[in-house]
């Protein structure tokens, strides 16, 4: 009996974030690490300071919409899972799987590559302060950044191709 009654319970994730957490997130999820790139192409092609000021309360004022309709489909939808779930309930299973496999392996792969391209641009830059940053060193750096957060495994991997580069510029 007792059997019985623990197998009918339903298992839920603790609901344990507050509004700051919230804010957080939402803020992360909204900004991203784009803002860090295009600052100087928008001054570039707008001509004026003004118009880029502009051009960036304009940008600001559709990802505050942007983060609202997500939060108002996560009060809808309380599951958790965020886009895949809400894709999910909306679209049906299918859906639901072409967003997720599709994320996984294109919109995920490129954010981080291009997150780690841009932290070795930014690491490097000091180093540079003249001339421009050598791409090669970037994707040295890029590379090591994103192996490192992958696995020791991986990291090895991309140290045994960094020494067989080294031998092969040797000689």
């Amino acid at each position: 009996m007792v059997a019985a009654y623990i197998m009918k319970e339903e298992v839920r994730l603790k609901r344990q974030l507050g509004l700051v957490h919230g804010v957080g997130i939402v803020a992360g999820l909204v900004i991203g690490s784009g803002i860090y790139i295009s600052p100087r192409g928008v001054i570039l092609h707008a001509g004026s300071a003004g118009l880029s000021l502009i051009l960036w309360v304009v940008g600001g004022a559709l990802s505050m919409l942007g983060a609202l309709t997500f939060a108002e489909i996560g009060l809808v939808i309380p599951q958790s899972g965020a886009l895949y779930a809400y894709t999910r309930t909306m679209y049906g299973r299918f859906a639901g799987f072409l967003y997720i496999w599709s994320y996984m392996f294109f919109v995920r792969v490129g954010s981080n590559a291009v997150k780690c391209l841009l932290f070795g641009r930014y690491v490097l830059k000091p180093f540079f302060p003249d001339c421009v940053v050598p791409d090669v060193a970037v994707k040295l750096v890029a590379t090591t950044v994103g192996c490192k957060s992958v696995s020791c495994r991986t990291n090895r991997t991309c140290l045994k191709v960094y020494r067989s580069e080294d031998l092969c510029s040797v000689t």
